[in-house]
């Protein structure tokens, strides 16, 4: 009686061709899972700065007094604080922004050094309102604005111009 054997499993040639189709996957969708990362990065910094400025301007109507959102050690690409009434309080909040972010200022200039909010919600008098552009370093990376008007209430905008 006559057997056939047949053997189950795949080829090297097979095992290789499939490898090399998804390598070259793989390098098709690298460049486009950069930018979506450096855009979530540039997003969540905005985010944080955003809930920094709520966070200051409630608790300067919360404690009666002025309070003062500021760069961290190192600009605000290193974070912000809100650092409590005395030299020697405790911080309210601190926040750090993760690495690959730039802020500045409108157009690229100079971000303002610090944004006071007064006991009734509204940011100090300054001649402009507070302006911080974010965006992730990658070539790709979107262009975050947050911008604070004078009677304290900060807003957010995606874009160049913004």
């Amino acid at each position: 009686m006559l057997r056939a054997d047949f053997q189950k499993g795949f080829t090297l040639i097979e095992l290789m061709a499939v490898v090399a189709i998804a390598g070259i996957l793989a390098a098709i969708g690298m460049p486009s899972y950069r930018a979506m990362i450096s855009n979530v990065q540039a997003r969540s910094a905005t985010s944080d700065l955003y809930s920094g400025l709520l966070r200051a301007r409630s608790e300067a109507i919360r404690f009666n007094r002025a309070v003062t959102l500021q760069p961290a050690t190192g600009g605000w690409q290193a974070g912000w604080v809100i650092p409590g009434a005395a030299l020697t309080d405790n911080p309210i909040a601190e926040q750090s922004i993760s690495r690959g972010i730039t802020v500045t200022g409108r157009s690229g200039g100079a971000a303002p050094t610090s944004i006071v909010f007064q006991p009734s919600g509204r940011i100090s008098p300054q001649a402009t309102a507070p302006y911080l552009q974010v965006q992730s370093t990658a070539s790709s990376g979107a262009i975050y604005c947050l911008s604070v008007d004078l009677t304290g209430k900060a807003y957010t905008a995606k874009g160049t111009g913004c």
